[in-house]
């Protein structure tokens, strides 16, 4: 009996459950992008000779084989792990060929494995599984010993960039989003070849069922990080039937299935949020998704299929996590990482193959000299034969008298009596001069990599060729507005207004037609479904929806900030802003009393959402407070203080700084002296102070 330190041995045996589950179950590596069960479920069939022009057999047979000689693990995972490799709207490139119900958009799941049928595609011979009768990868003993399987299937294919792969492992995970095969081989894989630049710029998904990717712009922030963002909205379009007019919506997010989506929009029908829909009908085919709502004739209809993005999963975001297993070590890859270790592998398995090659046509050649010899004296060599007693005696006898290797010997007994006619030594010594020829050639391109680069290139050319479509899915840039479910979810057609902020800290929402000119603090023309930016004394920022304001006449008083957005004791707003940006006026500029000038670049206020308990905007120190915001670009500040002191510059002299920056001094106080006054002047004639530089002592007004 011993002891032992319980804490220490449950962190070991945790670590050694993380790193099992990590690298054995939920991450896929980066040479042929699959997890472990996927790749025993394709090494089976393979083994098991289930070819794309073999009989399908019974989904059973091939998850009971999986279980008994590599996958030791349930079989309701073994069999959803096939299913999933043979779906097309699971899969961008199927590996698994497939007769019977394999599930579909609906929702619905696969029939049982016992009336389910299977073999494999040919994309998986040709580019997963090809030459593995050469031995070009590593084999490891199963989980029994009895037998030996692949480490990693040889993959043409680039799987891990084709097929979209999803895992949750132990304090990690990934999310791998799918891509079109010609796209990936001409726009990364064969530029890296031919040593030229990866195209990032045109390089996007192409999800299993189309749609259409909104932010195009962000995409290669994925690709150059591993790490970003993509939004997919279905593709709509407009029919009349009958008297009935009809938002048609023919594509589906990835992953998106048809029973739940359609029971989210009855649940938003039945609270009031989708007031513009009559009806609603599921006319999708087995993987061509039709939804078509009947809508109201004098509606909007692109804000209806806004909102319908906005509360349901027809607009979808899928946030990519591009985490590989590298060796044995989950590693977050850019798409350059993963070219490059795709390519590193397969010139490995080139050489490999060659290597193969090399060997075996050497050893024909030992066999070949030795039957080209032997035909020069065969009256004495089969007259050896017959006197000796047995087939051993007679391998012995010609090893010593005519100098042939066992393996010469042997074939040379092995001859048939039909290989003694004269043409038959032509026929050797032409297949001798053949052997070598290629047994030179594999050796020129096992020692040059340019050679194994070449090969690489016609082979993957020649799968993109066989096996490569057209891009499903589309890509744009649009500018995305987000609606809640209150009542700005039931504006069909957002109205055009003006909001005002006036000096008594009163904000009013007048109808554009009704607007008349009127002096206010900030004046700006914008959408009732536009976000507000509301900024206070206390460096917080706080953003409400213009249909928020209280809709007033042009002499109302308005309403006052503190009823919208929640301000502590002492704050009040000092300025708002539109949620769009002037390109001549790209920043917001914060002033303080103690003298402080801030610039930050306007876009990291923006979002989408409502914010009415305030996020910091600024920096500021204690005893200080700001007391004037304003939009800016190459305009001139004047500064003036309570001492009757006063400062101009350029604020184009002031550098942008992030959201957590305090700011840099813009003018020189003395004792008891504050900022009271600024004003950002775009005309230069306009000054009243001379140019000079921030944080100088002011000149007395």
């Amino acid at each position: 009996m011993y002891e032992i330190d319980l804490n220490e041995e449950l962190g070991q045996n945790f670590i050694d459950y993380a790193i099992a589950v990590n690298t054995d179950r939920a991450i896929p590596s980066v040479e042929d992008g699959l997890k472990p069960v996927a790749r025993r479920i394709l090494y089976d069939m393979a083994d098991t000779k289930l070819f794309h022009n073999k009989t399908y057999v019974k989904c059973g047979r091939v998850v009971g084989s999986v279980m008994g000689h590599w996958h030791p693990h349930g079989d309701a995972a073994v069999y959803d792990a096939l299913t999933r490799l043979s779906q097309p709207w699971s899969m961008r490139y199927p590996l698994v060929d497939w007769h019977g119900n394999q599930g579909n958009i609906v929702g619905d799941s696969a029939a049982a494995s016992r009336y389910t049928e299977c073999r494999l595609e040919k994309l998986s011979e040709d580019g997963l599984l090809a030459y593995m009768n050469k031995n070009i990868v590593e084999m490891q003993p199963n989980y029994d010993e009895t037998q030996e399987e692949p480490k990693l299937l040889p993959a043409l294919f680039p799987n891990l960039l084709c097929n979209s792969t999803q895992g949750i492992g132990v304090a990690l995970a990934c999310n791998w989003l799918p891509h079109n095969l010609r796209d990936i081989a001409e726009k990364a894989i064969l530029p890296v070849l031919r040593d030229e630049e990866i195209d990032y710029d045109n390089l996007y998904p192409d999800f299993p069922l189309g749609g259409i990717i909104v932010n195009q712009k962000d995409v290669a922030t994925i690709y150059k990080t591993g790490r970003g963002k993509v939004i997919v909205e279905s593709e709509y379009h407009e029919e009349t039937r009958g008297n009935k007019r009809l938002l048609v919506f023919t594509s589906l997010p990835f992953q998106v299935f048809i029973q739940p989506l359609l029971e989210k929009i009855a649940k938003e029908y039945a609270e009031g949020n989708l007031p513009h829909i009559l009806d609603v009908q599921d006319e999708s085919g087995l993987l061509k998704p039709r939804i078509v709502f009947e809508i109201e004739k004098d509606v909007d209809i692109d804000q209806v299929a806004e909102i319908l993005f906005n509360l349901t999963d027809l607009r979808k975001s899928f946030s990519a996590n591009q985490v590989a297993l590298v060796g044995k070590a989950p590693t977050l890859l850019t798409l350059a990482q993963v070219v490059d270790h795709y390519i590193a592998f397969n010139l490995r398995l080139i050489v490999n193959r060659y290597k193969y090659d090399f060997d075996t046509a050497n050893i024909r050649v030992e066999i070949l000299k030795g039957l080209s010899k032997a035909l020069t004296d065969i009256d004495n060599i089969v007259a050896l034969i017959k006197n000796s007693d047995t087939a051993a005696n007679a391998q012995s006898k010609l090893i010593e008298k005519y100098g042939f290797s066992d393996r010469q010997a042997k074939a040379i007994l092995d001859m048939k009596l039909s290989r003694l006619a004269n043409l038959e030594k032509v026929k050797v010594e032409n297949e001798l001069q053949e052997k070598e020829e290629y047994a030179q050639y594999c050796q020129a391109i096992i020692k040059s990599e340019a050679k194994q680069k070449e090969i690489l290139i016609n082979e993957l050319q020649q799968l993109v060729k066989e096996f490569a479509d057209d891009r499903r899915t589309k890509v744009i840039q649009k500018e995305i507005k987000r609606i809640s479910k209150s009542k700005e979810a039931k504006i069909a057609v957002p109205q055009d207004v003006v909001i005002q902020f006036t000096d008594t800290g009163y904000i009013r929402c007048i109808p554009m037609n009704q607007y008349r000119n009127s002096a206010a603090k900030a004046t700006f023309k914008c959408q009732t479904n536009d976000i507000i930016l509301l900024f206070s004394n206390l460096g917080k920022q706080y953003r409400i929806f213009a249909s928020d304001v209280k809709e007033c006449g042009p002499r109302d008083k308005g309403q006052a900030c503190g009823a919208l957005v929640k301000l502590t004791n002492g704050e009040k707003i000092v300025n708002i802003f539109s949620m769009n940006i002037d390109e001549k006026y790209p920043y917001i500029v914060f002033f303080t009393k103690n003298g402080l000038v801030k610039k930050t670049d306007k876009t990291e206020f923006i979002t989408d959402t409502r914010n009415l308990n305030g996020l910091k905007a600024t920096g500021i120190n204690d005893n200080d407070e700001i007391i004037a915001i304003e939009e800016t670009n190459g305009d001139y500040a004047e500064v003036r203080t309570k001492d009757g002191m006063g400062l101009c510059f350029r604020m184009e002299e002031v550098r942008a700084t992030g959201k957590g920056a305090k700011g840099v001094k813009s003018i020189s106080l003395k004792d008891g002296d504050y900022v009271c006054e600024v004003k950002i002047i775009k005309d230069k004639n306009q000054l009243s102070l001379s140019v000079g530089k921030r944080a100088q002592k002011g000149k007395k007004l």
